[in-house]
């Protein structure tokens, strides 16, 4: 779409977490991404979203980035569970 790679990044964010959020509210939930106890909620999509834009910088196949970048954010976010990593704040 010839986006600048930043605002892709932070569009590619934006949209997995708002996605969080509407089903939450649409199930009568408080938004997990407002839930201070909530593990590496963005900052896994914001990995996933970079590693879609390196992929795809370095000519890599549009489908095989996006199968890579899926498993990889899955993978960071379920890790973030396990481990219950947090950011310092």
């Amino acid at each position: 779409m010839q986006t600048p790679i930043l605002p892709a990044a932070f569009i590619g964010v934006i949209t997995a977490t708002f996605g969080g959020v509407l089903r939450d509210v649409l199930s009568n939930q408080k938004p997990q991404l407002f839930q201070p106890t909530e593990p590496l909620y963005a900052t896994c999509a914001f990995a996933g979203a970079w590693i879609y834009i390196s992929m795809l910088r370095l000519d890599l196949p549009t489908t095989f980035a996006l199968i890579v970048c899926v498993a990889v954010t899955f993978l960071l976010r379920t890790l973030a569970i396990i481990f219950n990593l947090r950011l310092p704040f």
